[in-house]
């Protein structure tokens, strides 16, 4: 939450509004590392799902491969929230799309991981096997790799998405940087504008969504 605080803050910098504090900064900040040191070292699950993290670009994923790229958006002053996700192959194709706004979750790790197993549940229904999972919380990653049992709201969802990656034990999950995540971004937010829950399969993709891809391809490029 506190990353969370941080990143908006420094949003509303961005677009004009008085920061806060360089004290509040620094009380934030301090915490925020050692958080994110706790979890990187949490990430080596005797889980047979490997966490790790990417570069800043979209990598595609080995030949034969698929991977699911998901993401979560919260408004929380509009009382929004949305999740998003795309199954792409080796050559970047796009096998499948969602986009759906879902009730306003108690956190946004909460969200991000409602986004995974929306994803993973349309691709089983569907037929299509996935090899990678990317999304940009890293602690939602730590939610699902950790051995122990959570009995908590979060701790039930990341439970379905573990026994969804089950189906296939070559499945990994991974961490990426925002910047390799623009697609099931993108998704996410486009169900704030529109009303009913998108699915899109079968190269039946709308234009802005393969222009997005193609602007993927060629920056990995």
């Amino acid at each position: 939450m506190r990353t969370w605080a941080t990143w908006t803050e420094r949003l509303g910098v961005i677009h004009g509004k008085e920061s806060c504090s360089k004290k509040l900064s620094a009380d934030w900040s301090i915490p925020i590392l050692c958080e994110f040191k706790k979890a990187s070292k949490t990430l080596n699950s005797p889980l047979r799902m490997n966490a790790m993290s990417t570069k800043e670009k979209w990598m595609p994923p080995p030949v034969s491969q698929l991977r699911l790229d998901t993401d979560a958006a919260v408004k929380e002053d509009k009382n929004l929230a949305a999740i998003g996700g795309i199954v792409r192959n080796h050559e970047g194709q796009p096998l499948m799309a969602f986009a759906r706004n879902i009730n306003l979750p108690s956190s946004i790790v909460h969200a991000e991981l409602l986004a995974i197993e929306e994803g993973l549940r349309i691709s089983k229904e569907i037929g299509l096997k996935i090899d990678q999972v990317f999304f940009d919380s890293l602690m939602a990653v730590q939610v699902v790799t950790k051995p122990e049992e959570d009995f908590s709201y979060i701790g039930a969802v990341a439970a379905s998405v573990k026994k969804l990656l089950d189906l296939n034990r070559n499945s990994r999950i991974m961490h990426n940087c925002g910047s390799a995540n623009l697609v099931a971004h993108s998704l996410a937010h486009f169900s704030f504008s529109f009303l009913y829950p998108s699915l899109w399969v079968n190269g039946n993709f709308p234009f802005w969504l393969v222009n997005l891809v193609i602007q993927d391809l060629s920056y990995y490029e």
